[in-house]
């Protein structure tokens, strides 16, 4: 079955183009929700180790 639709859109330049451009427009949709959650991340941190600093409390430390 997987062969047969690998067959045909290797025979067919414009079903081989929207295959592409949908994989295209997938992998652009899983970056941008990463990037966004990594921004997230990246802000709660600061936000957290900034109240920790002004209120006078220890900075976690980090086991290396």
């Amino acid at each position: 079955m997987i062969d047969q639709a690998i067959h045909v859109l290797t025979n067919s330049p414009v079903l081989l183009l929207l295959a592409a451009f949908l994989l295209a427009l997938l992998a652009y949709a899983l970056v941008k929700r990463l990037l966004k959650m990594a921004l997230f991340v990246a802000v709660f941190l600061a936000v957290y180790l900034g109240l920790l600093y002004l209120l006078g409390h220890p900075m976690p430390r980090v086991p290396l």
